[in-house]
């Protein structure tokens, strides 16, 4: 994901006070929860050898725009299938005259 995070760490490298960043995005279920929330999860390596990790939450959020994109896509997919089948259809059709 390219967020804050990610900029910090990347400059972080630049500036070489690490020497190692890797970050690892996952759907993941929280116990009680029933549905799904997107998590990063980040380690850093200093030139030393020190590792660090953290995680950061997004919640429901990029599920929510992923399968509102997934619709959107879809929709648009049937109604270009439909408008070729229609023409298809017209060009018969003026054919068969």
């Amino acid at each position: 994901m390219d967020d804050a995070e990610s900029q910090k760490l990347q400059t972080k490298l630049w500036n070489g006070e690490l020497s190692e960043a890797e970050e690892a995005t996952y759907v993941a279920f929280l116990s009680g929860s029933h549905l799904p929330i997107v998590m990063t999860v980040y380690r850093e390596s200093a030139p030393s050898g020190d590792s660090r990790y953290h995680s950061e939450v997004h919640g429901l959020n990029p599920v929510g725009a992923y399968l509102k994109w997934c619709a959107v896509a879809s929709f648009f997919a049937a109604l270009f299938v439909e408008v070729v089948d229609l023409r298809e259809s017209k060009k018969r059709a003026a054919q068969q005259r």
